[in-house]
């Protein structure tokens, strides 16, 4: 927030929601993406130089109890990022949105984001925003606003975009 000008939005979502897909995004990484992040591991000093692998995880859960144990390792520590938003609920610059409410009424996000910024938004082209952001729309744009296609399995990152995947994995 002491950054000027600078206005954020931060989306929470329910960590096991986030879990699955962190580990739908984790499953997608093709070799050249390995390559990349295990520079960055051993720039880092993090793993001995390497960025764990699905493999090394034999179910979704023990990845996501390590991810737990781990404080976020190897991605984020989630529990974190969620307190330092918290932190921040209040101020002009900060809004904080659920994944819930955006999916449960897209247009109603879009009007609340578009206040939050101060941008005039006639309801036409709220219509047309609504549109892009469908996830069927999204993934026939995939390969031009998900993570490079060389690195990654674009298909995988737009996995579903509903709400409570997490419960059907971690009950």
């Amino acid at each position: 927030p002491a950054i000027d000008g600078a206005r954020m939005i931060i989306v929470g979502r329910p960590p096991a929601d986030v879990a699955v897909s962190l580990w739908s995004y984790f499953t997608g990484i093709k070799p050249f993406g390995f390559c990349v992040h295990d520079a960055a591991a051993k720039q880092r000093g993090w793993n001995k130089g390497r960025f764990p692998r699905p493999t090394d995880y034999p179910s979704t859960g023990d990845f996501f109890r390590q991810w737990v144990h781990g404080r976020g390792f190897p991605f984020v520590d989630l529990v974190e990022i969620y307190r330092q938003a918290w932190s921040l609920r209040g101020h002009e610059n900060v809004l904080l949105l659920h994944y819930n409410e955006i999916i449960g009424d897209l247009p109603a996000a879009v009007r609340r984001i578009a206040v939050f910024e101060r941008v005039d938004l006639p309801e036409a082209r709220v219509r047309e925003i609504v549109a892009l952001c469908n996830f069927d729309e999204m993934r026939r744009r995939s390969r031009t606003i998900a993570p490079s296609h060389k690195r990654f399995d674009t298909e995988r990152h737009l996995n579903k975009g509903i709400a409570g995947c997490g419960e059907e994995v971690f009950p």
